[in-house]
């Protein structure tokens, strides 16, 4: 049996817990209401964010309500945008409502992840809706604070409401401070426990001081609280974020046999984050603001303006390109990036499509947010100056617009630059030129039979070797110091049955260049 001295103990730990229970039950019954303001020179001060943070941690406090508003500016729009939060319309942590101007200027919709900059470089996801018309219901519980009915014209343009709990980080980039503080629901044993005193201008810093007995009986409730929960140790996974351009057969692809690779290393499907953004500026940066946040362990990105939007983002998390065009890599290189590039001369490209038929008019279909495209099209225009052939600039930021831009335009030739855009377009553009019976020429990602002379290199070469170099960072070895490969497998492929069709003869010499033909 037990000696009777340790029943004793017992019964006093039990006795002494229930106490403390009980006494922490009557003191959070009583209340305190406070407003806290700052003032400055006498007169009213806006809040940092920081005041309402330290006193939330002060024991007893119960809550601390904000009066929040702020102004958010974002670089990729150059807008100004009106932040709000409201105790009366509260969201769940990490959501966000903005307004229609928003949505439609960066194409962010309901459900989608919104991704801002701070000043420190950190990203912050928010996931949420659209305030449209018919949601203007969203305003009757501001109606109850008077400051807040100047915002309601925002509603439909500039409007950001966020949760209480996103502030914290969003205030290391945001002009955001409170107007006042709400301190409810203080604990205290009675009012002279709690003094409110401002330590001076310089600091500005308002703190509760308790007194020692209450701070003792808080303590222990904590020590007892915090002995009860169970220790939890969470199991991390490496993530792998990929950004795949317009989901081009190419970059298909080049997908395929990456992941095949994967697969083969034991790397399951499930850990590979896949994101097939619209290849313009604005959505490759919103896609890799959303990797980064999603804080994957290695991203990988195919093709160079990809890899070119998280390169800029300036993030400390590896990544892995691959089909970069290598007279874009001192834009690409990074201490923490590694890849494939490819280096193909497009002059190969042109000289092939010479040989097919007389070209005295060139149509060059470009994007000129692609900066690959750009390089290509600049190096053509030089080209053909050379062989006395006027080039036609196409600059086609949307693939459905190829029709419009192109009609009218007499040609001899087309040829596709290594765009994104362009290679969405090429059934219109191929519909376009065999009613016209133009050759076309495509260079870097084609792999379909529209185009009657492709120049490419293998994408699943690529995906095998971004594989590689991916599974190497996650064994811990730094991007940096893993080379930079070239792709060797170079493509290239004549559309002999499309050629024959049209009229056209294919030079032997060129023929017997071709690593493919298509008959």
């Amino acid at each position: 049996m037990l000696p009777l001295r340790f029943h004793a103990l017992l019964a006093s730990v039990i006795i002494y817990t229930h106490a403390l229970k009980q006494e922490a039950t009557i003191i959070l019954q009583s209340t305190l209401d406070i407003v806290v303001q700052r003032t400055l020179a006498g007169r009213h001060d806006l809040l940092p964010v920081r005041y309402a943070e330290e006193i939330r941690q002060i024991r007893g406090v119960d809550s601390a309500t904000p009066r929040l508003w702020g102004d958010y500016y974002d670089p990729q729009s150059r807008a100004n945008f009106r932040l709000m939060v409201s105790d009366s319309h509260p969201l769940p942590a990490g959501d966000i409502i903005i307004g229609s101007g928003i949505s439609r200027t960066l194409k962010i919709f309901k459900g989608d992840m919104m991704t801002f900059r701070t000043s420190g470089g950190d990203l912050l996801t928010l996931f949420g809706g659209v305030i449209s018309g018919l949601a203007v219901g969203l305003l009757q519980p501001f109606a109850k604070v008077s400051s807040m009915k100047s915002f309601v014209p925002w509603i439909q343009k500039r409007l950001l409401l966020i949760a209480l709990s996103s502030v914290r980080r969003f205030f290391s980039s945001c002009r955001i401070y409170y107007d006042y503080l709400c301190v409810e629901n203080v604990t205290v044993m009675n009012r002279t426990d709690i003094i409110i005193k401002n330590k001076g201008l310089a600091h500005g810093v308002c703190m509760f001081l308790i007194n020692k007995r209450t701070l003792s009986l808080l303590s222990g409730i904590l020590v007892i609280v915090f002995s009860m929960i169970p220790s939890v140790s969470l199991a991390a996974e490496n993530t792998i974020g990929v950004i795949m351009p317009g989901d081009l057969p190419y970059y298909q692809e080049l997908h395929r046999a990456f992941m095949g690779r994967l697969a083969r290393e034991g790397i399951l499907a499930r850990r590979v984050i896949v994101q097939k953004p619209y290849p313009e500026t604005m959505s490759l940066s919103n896609t890799a603001r959303k990797l980064i946040a999603t804080d994957v362990d290695v991203i990988v990105a195919y093709g160079a303006p990809a890899a070119l939007s998280v390169v800029n983002e300036q993030t400390k998390i590896p990544i892995v390109y691959a089909a970069a065009y290598e007279p874009l890599m001192t834009q690409i290189k990074a201490r923490n990036s590694t890849g494939i590039t490819i280096k193909l001369s497009i002059s190969s490209l042109l000289r092939y499509l010479r040989g097919l038929t007389r070209i005295s008019t060139l149509g060059v279909v470009y994007n000129g947010n692609e900066e690959d495209s750009v390089l290509q099209f600049r190096e053509i225009v030089k080209l053909a100056g050379q062989y006395g052939v006027r080039v036609d600039g196409v600059n086609l930021t949307r693939h459905q617009e190829a029709k419009t831009k192109l009609h009218g335009l007499k040609l001899d030739a087309l040829l596709l630059t290594g765009s994104s855009v362009a290679h969405l377009a090429m059934p219109a553009i191929a519909e376009l030129a065999r009613e016209q019976k133009i050759p076309i020429g495509s260079f870097l990602l084609c792999r379909d039979s529209d185009a009657v002379v492709t120049l490419a290199t293998n994408p699943a070469e690529q995906g095998e070797k971004a594989a590689e170099k991916v599974i190497k960072i996650l064994e811990g070895v730094p991007a940096d110091k893993i080379r930079v490969e070239t792709a060797h497998q170079v493509e290239l492929v004549f559309n002999f049955k499309e050629a024959t069709s049209m009229g056209w003869k294919l030079p032997m010499d060129l023929v017997t260049e071709a690593t493919r033909l298509i008959k």
